[in-house]
């Protein structure tokens, strides 16, 4: 009996010279990657895994909105390099709320029941609950009267860029930042820098520093 004679098409050659076969298993392992990296993307346990290898800073609740404002660009630093949903953002900042701070998530899960609340929504919660407006305008303020006094310029210019962010409307172009920064040194440092009518911050900073 004559062996069965084999299907030219079932190795058929495409125009770059590979088989249909060939074909259908590299398409197959190519959906195979995208369904593995689609489960990692929403599984909340391995977030969780690569977010505390991150070492995320804790956060127990405070009445000073500066130390509120870094905790939560610190968390969301660390969001942009893990490349999570959404979802999972809330999930872990939760993760590292401690005393007051996760006793206010509770209360506030409470308050809302089963409406899913965002990213967005958690940051503007967050603010609400820890940059009241009176303490903005307190700090605004604060930004407004800042003055050198018995600190160091280092110590000045720290703490200058920290209220800063409470008046951005004073520091919004560099001459506008550099002027301020300048008006609030002590007056023997204020002469020597004033005399060089410099147009950005960094040069006054500099110029503070050597005088």
């Amino acid at each position: 009996m004559a062996p069965p004679r084999r299907n030219p098409g079932n190795c058929q050659q495409n125009a770059n010279g590979t088989t249909n076969l060939q074909a259908i298993i590299e398409a197959i392992g190519g959906l195979t990657n995208i369904v593995q990296h689609q489960v990692g993307a929403t599984n909340p346990t391995s977030a969780l895994e690569k977010f505390r290898k991150l070492d995320p800073p804790a956060f127990k609740g405070t009445k000073d909105p500066i130390e509120a404002d870094n905790w939560l660009k610190e968390i969301a630093r660390l969001f942009r390099a893990m490349e999570v949903s959404d979802e999972q953002r809330v999930i872990l900042a939760v993760f590292v709320l401690k005393g007051d701070a996760l006793e206010w998530w509770e209360s506030t899960e409470r308050t809302h029941g089963r409406e899913v609340i965002t990213w967005q929504h958690f940051v503007e919660l967050f603010r609400k609950r820890y940059f009241p407006d009176s303490l903005m305008v307190q700090k605004e303020a604060e930004f407004i009267r800042i003055a050198q006094g018995t600190q160091s310029v280092y110590e000045y210019e720290r703490n200058f860029a920290e209220l800063s962010r409470f008046a951005p409307h004073m520091v919004n172009t560099e001459a506008r930042k550099a002027r301020h920064f300048e008006r609030g040194l002590r007056e023997e440092i204020q002469g020597p820098v004033s005399m060089f009518k410099l147009e950005t911050y960094a040069e006054v900073v500099d110029r503070a520093l050597i005088a």
